[in-house]
């Protein structure tokens, strides 16, 4: 500790105070969100949390014929979602940081103005799976599961994109097409949180358990923050 004192890297581990933490997260206080074709790049932490939120969406468009082009997108290709469209059907994807890779074909986009509606409930749990339901004109389509929801953040560089999907994109489907911009018009996209709670978070002790994020044991940490400093221990497969 004297050595570190003396050379100014206290306090040790600092950087992960917010994954033992995850409750001092910076987030919006928002509960609405009306955006419109061409805000990109909206951090994160700001944006609604199509991540592991429980949320619903509500989006108006003009679609052509076999339209292509991302609705909206949040993340970057290991963590993200994407709502997009390739000749003229819908689809939705999320990665939960290359651990798990989920896409819906939600249905096919009709010609002229459309209605989109989904919603995304996620349970109170870390890592806990995701159910999606879609609407395309007010009749249910095609929903599913994401098997594991990824907790605190996708990324600390990639944001929330409207109508294209800029720097690393999210999907295969268009991955050599980025940044894959919408070929209609979309004409607003309202957003808003089914519930005051935010997703699961837990007191200042708290257990990561990255097995949570896979199929068997990976890796593991634990931190203790009741002391004068977090203690930490890893674990790896053997």
């Amino acid at each position: 500790m004297k050595v570190a004192l003396e050379n100014k890297v206290l306090p040790i581990g600092g950087g992960l105070f917010t994954p033992f933490n995850p409750q001092e997260q910076k987030r919006s206080t928002n509960t609405e969100w009306t955006l419109f074709e061409g805000i990109t790049r909206i951090p994160e932490s700001q944006a609604p949390n199509v991540r592991n939120g429980n949320l619903r969406a509500e989006i108006e468009a003009e679609v052509p014929e076999g339209v292509n082009g991302v609705i909206f997108a949040m993340g970057g290709y290991a963590g993200s979602v994407s709502v997009f469209a390739v000749d003229g059907t819908l689809y939705y994807e999320y990665s939960a940081l290359l651990l798990k890779r989920d896409k819906i074909e939600v249905g096919t986009l009709p010609v002229g103005e459309v209605q989109i509606a989904l919603e995304m409930r996620t349970p109170l749990e870390r890592a806990a799976p995701a159910e999606l339901k879609f609407w395309i004109n007010g009749k249910e389509a095609a929903g599913g599961t994401v098997q594991r929801t990824i907790p605190l953040t996708f990324t600390a560089s990639e944001t929330f994109d409207v109508g294209m999907d800029t720097l690393s994109p999210v999907a295969d489907a268009y991955f050599d097409m980025a940044p894959f911009a919408f070929e209609g018009t979309l004409k607003r996209l309202h957003f808003k949180n089914l519930q005051d709670e935010r997703p699961a978070s837990n007191d200042r002790r708290t257990m990561i358990n990255l097995n949570a994020l896979t199929d068997g044991p990976l890796h593991s940490l634990v931190g203790r923050t009741e002391f004068d400093g977090p203690i930490f221990c890893f674990g790896s497969r053997v």
